[in-house]
């Protein structure tokens, strides 16, 4: 069973077939018995498909049970706050923003310019050093950090050891 289709039956208590037809959509699945008292208005993109619909809610319900918001909010400032500091350090470091895990850290010339060539240097060195930085905003010299909201302090702390090492 594959690991989609084992997560929606676990979590969405989608009833496995019992002889019934089985209308399958990528690896979750829908008994035809589920329509069989109520209309089914389409398959439409914006006609709210029940799967469609079924996912939404269920990436909700993960995000509030998992504690994924909060847990971005938490780890989010840590890297906020760790990006900061190196700004201290490093003048090259200029505007630091930051949404929960969305995470941006410019890099400047001294006059203030962007400076995209110093970008493109730290994230060889991260590379080579197992982490993965992507380049974002229009001159391309914002250093993008956007992890998975299941992210860990510790394993941020990793990255972002990671990443102060590249800058020098």
């Amino acid at each position: 069973m594959g690991t989609v289709q084992a997560y929606w039956e676990a979590h969405m208590d989608l009833l496995r077939d019992e002889g019934r037809r089985t209308i399958w959509v990528g690896q979750p699945r829908m008994r035809s018995a589920d329509f069989d008292e109520r209309v089914f208005p389409g398959g439409l993109t914006y006609s709210g498909h029940p799967l469609a619909c079924a996912a939404g809610v269920a990436t909700l319900q993960a995000y509030e049970d998992d504690g994924l918001l909060e847990n971005a909010v938490r780890v989010g400032s840590y890297a906020t706050g760790r990006l900061c500091q190196m700004q201290e350090k490093h003048p090259f470091i200029g505007d630091v923003r930051s949404l929960g895990l969305m995470i941006g850290a410019e890099m400047i010339k001294e006059d203030g310019g962007p400076d995209r060539g110093l970008l493109g240097r730290i994230m060889k060195k991260c590379l080579d050093a197992g982490l993965i930085i992507i380049e974002c905003g229009s001159d391309k010299n914002i250093a993008r950090v956007m992890p998975a909201l299941t992210i860990t302090e510790t394993e941020m702390k990793e990255a972002l050891d990671i990443f102060e090492e590249a800058l020098v």
